[in-house]
């Protein structure tokens, strides 16, 4: 079914959007570290010893400020 929406969607100037960025089990860090460059994000999660985990927030089609999730 999202093949077929991303098919006609597309035609219309409908695309993903993918935000990658790092995460880790502290909450306190994650605050601080939200806006930061994911480089950034990595220095500062392994300088405090902590693993950092690989994480996205992903919206299937965006255009105008307007999204779908399909």
């Amino acid at each position: 079914m999202n093949k077929s929406f991303k098919y006609h969607l597309g035609q219309y100037g409908w695309k993903e959007m993918r935000h990658n960025f790092l995460s880790t089990n502290d909450p306190k860090m994650l605050r601080t570290i939200a806006s930061q460059t994911s480089e950034t994000q990595k220095n500062k999660i392994v300088e405090v010893r902590r693993t950092p985990i690989e994480s996205y927030n992903q919206i299937d089609f965006v255009k105008q400020r307007v999204a779908i999730e399909a």
